[in-house]
C-alpha cells in the first residue's frame, strides 16, 4: 500500500441542532476517503459529527493529513492542524478542503501547506502523487489549488473543470470509530439517530445567486447508475443498522427519467434504508409520477427551497420561479394524497421588509402545515473578502459584516447588518417565527406523529435557542451607532468598523 492518509471531517455532535439530534456521516470526506484508498493510499476516515475519538498516533504519523471543514466548525479543524504543526519532527504534509477553506482560502492558509478547492478527489489525488514523487514544480500546473510561494504570496491556480467520472464507491470501514445509537449514548449522555449520505448526482444547472453548492460543484449535472447508489445503500446499511438516510444531491430530480429508474430501482431492491430524503424543486411537482414512485421508494421528506415568498427577492436570487408557482406546487402536493412530506427552507435576506417577509412565512405554515414535515429559516449567509481578495462576487460587502468569528457562520446567526432594521431585531423576529413554526396548530392538535416531529425538533434546537438568545444580546451591543432613529442602517458607520475574530456571548 501507499502512504498513510488520515482524512479529518472537523466538527462536533453538538456543533448544531442537526448533530445534536443525528449521528451525522458527511459525504464528501467519506467520498474522498475512499477515492484516495481506491488509488493506493492507507486511509483512515475520522467523522468528528459522528464521533470526536481520534487515533492521534496514527494522525500524527500520517504522511498527510487532508481536513474538510465547514465554517462552523472551521476553527476545530484549525486546531487539529496547528497542533499537528507544533509536534516536533511532524513531517505530515497538512491539505484543507470543504466548504469554508474554498471561499476562504487566504485565512485556511494560515493554518495548512494547501487548500483544495471545491470538487476535492481529483486535484486531491494530483497534489499527493505530484508529493509522493517529489516533482514539486508540477504543484502551480496542478488546477484547483491555493497555496503561498516560497515568499508567501498567494498562488491560485485556474478552477478544475467539474469532474465528469463521479462514480465510485464509498467505503464506510475507513471509518475509525462509529459510535451506533448505544454507544453514542453510553459516550455523551444524548439519544442520537444514524444519518448518513449517499449522492446519485452532483451539479446543477441552475444559476441561484445565494446557493454555495452551485457554486462549488458547478452547473454540469451528473448521475451514478441507479445500481451503484443502491450498492452504498446496502454498504452503510451494514454500518448503521438503522432505516433512514439521505440523498446528498444539490437536486435529484433534474433528469426525471432517470430519477424515476432510481426510484424504481429502489422499490424492487426492498432496501433496509428504506426511508430517506432528497432535495429537488418546486417545479418537480408538475410530474405526478414522479412523486408517486418517492412515495412509494420511501422517500419521506423532500426539501424545497422555496427561498422566499416576494418575487422580487426570488428575482434577485435568480431562482427561476414565482410566488404563484410555489403555491401551486403545495396545492399539488396536497392533491396527491401521498405520504411524503415537504421540508420548506426560507432566506431571510436584506429585504426592504425583512419583518414581513417572516409574517408571511408564518402565513405559509399555517396554510401548509399539513403537507409540511417542518419549515427552516435562515438569513442569508455569505463570506467575507472574496471580491478583494480573488475578484469573486459578493451577496454584500464586508464592511456589511457584523464579525468574523467562524463559530457563527452556522447558518442560524444573523452575520450582516440589514438596512432596513436593525440587526437584533430581525434576529429576534427569526427566533420568534422559529418557535411559532415548530408549535402544534389547533388542526393537528390530535396528530401524534406530528407532535412527536415538531417535539423533536423544539428539544434538538434548545442549546441553539439559549445560544441566539445570548447572540441577540450581542447585537444589540454591535448595532449601536450604526442605525439611526427610523431603523434603517447608517452604511457611512460601517466604514472604520472594526471585526472582531472571536466574540464573546
Amino acid at each position: 500500500m501507499g502512504k498513510v492518509v488520515s482524512v479529518i471531517e472537523a466538527g462536533h455532535p453538538s456543533a448544531d441542532g442537526l448533530a445534536s439530534l443525528f449521528i451525522l456521516l458527511g459525504y464528501g470526506a467519506l467520498s474522498l476517503s475512499s477515492y484516495l484508498h481506491q488509488h493506493g493510499y492507507r486511509v483512515k476516515y475520522f467523522p468528528m459529527f459522528t464521533s470526536t475519538k481520534l487515533d492521534w498516533d496514527y494522525i500524527e504519523s500520517s504522511d498527510y493529513v487532508l481536513i474538510s471543514t465547514m465554517t462552523h466548525v472551521a476553527k476545530i479543524g484549525y486546531r487539529i492542524a496547528d497542533r499537528i504543526r507544533s509536534r516536533k519532527g511532524s513531517k505530515a504534509v497538512i491539505v484543507f478542503g470543504g466548504v469554508h477553506p474554498t471561499v476562504l482560502p487566504e485565512d485556511t492558509l494560515d493554518h495548512c501547506d494547501y487548500v483544495v478547492m471545491n470538487e476535492g478527489e481529483e486535484t486531491a489525488l494530483e497534489l499527493l502523487q505530484a508529493l509522493d514523487s517529489g516533482t514539486l514544480d508540477k504543484i502551480p500546473s496542478i488546477e484547483g489549488l491555493t497555496y503561498r510561494d516560497d515568499s508567501g504570496r498567494y498562488v491560485y491556480t485556474p478552477r478544475r473543470a467539474q469532474m465528469t467520472q463521479v462514480d465510485f464507491p464509498l467505503e464506510p470501514e475507513l471509518i475509525h470509530h462509529w459510535p451506533g445509537v448505544a454507544g453514542n449514548f453510553l459516550r455523551t449522555g444524548k439519544l442520537r439517530f444514524p444519518f448518513p449520505v449517499v449522492q446519485f448526482s452532483r451539479g446543477c444547472p441552475f444559476g441561484c445567486t445565494f446557493c454555495l453548492g452551485m457554486r462549488q460543484l458547478g452547473k454540469l449535472y451528473r448521475t451514478r447508475p441507479a445500481q451503484a447508489v443502491i450498492d452504498d445503500l446496502g454498504r452503510l446499511h451494514g454500518l448503521t443498522r438503522f432505516p433512514y438516510g439521505m440523498f446528498h444531491d444539490n437536486d435529484i430530480a433534474i433528469r426525471k427519467a432517470e430519477t424515476k429508474d432510481l426510484l424504481r430501482s429502489m422499490i424492487r431492491a426492498k432496501l433496509k434504508i428504506r426511508l430517506m430524503s432528497a432535495f429537488t424543486r418546486i417545479d418537480s411537482t408538475k410530474d405526478e409520477e414522479l412523486w408517486r414512485l418517492f412515495d412509494e421508494a420511501g422517500v419521506r421528506n423532500v426539501f424545497f427551497g422555496v427561498e422566499s415568498l416576494y418575487q422580487s427577492k426570488l428575482d434577485e436570487y435568480h431562482k427561476g420561479t414565482t410566488v404563484r408557482a410555489i403555491h401551486e406546487a403545495m396545492q399539488r402536493i396536497r392533491s396527491f394524497k401521498i405520504r411524503t412530506k415537504i421540508v420548506a427552507s426560507f432566506i431571510v435576506g436584506d429585504s426592504e421588509d425583512p419583518i414581513k417577509e417572516l409574517a408571511l412565512i408564518r402565513e405559509f405554515f399555517e396554510t401548509y402545515h399539513e403537507e409540511l414535515q417542518r419549515v427552516v429559516i435562515q438569513p442569508l449567509m455569505e463570506y467575507p473578502t472574496q471580491t478583494k481578495m480573488r475578484g469573486q462576487h459578493q451577496l454584500y460587502p464586508d464592511e456589511q459584516f457584523i464579525h468574523h468569528d467562524w463559530d457563527y457562520f452556522a447558518g442560524d446567526f444573523l452575520v450582516f447588518y440589514p438596512r432596513a432594521v436593525p440587526a437584533s431585531v430581525l434576529q429576534q423576529e427569526i427566533l420568534k417565527t422559529f418557535r411559532f413554526i415548530h408549535g402544534v396548530p389547533r388542526k393537528s392538535r390530535w396528530n401524534t406523529d406530528y407532535q412527536l416531529t415538531q417535539g423533536v425538533i423544539r428539544y434538538s434546537h434548545r442549546d441553539k435557542d439559549r445560544r441566539l438568545r445570548r447572540y441577540i444580546d450581542y447585537l444589540r451591543q454591535a448595532e449601536k451607532g450604526k442605525y439611526d432613529c427610523a431603523g434603517r442602517l447608517i452604511t457611512e458607520r460601517l466604514v472604520a468598523d472594526q471585526k472582531a475574530k472571536n466574540i464573546s456571548i
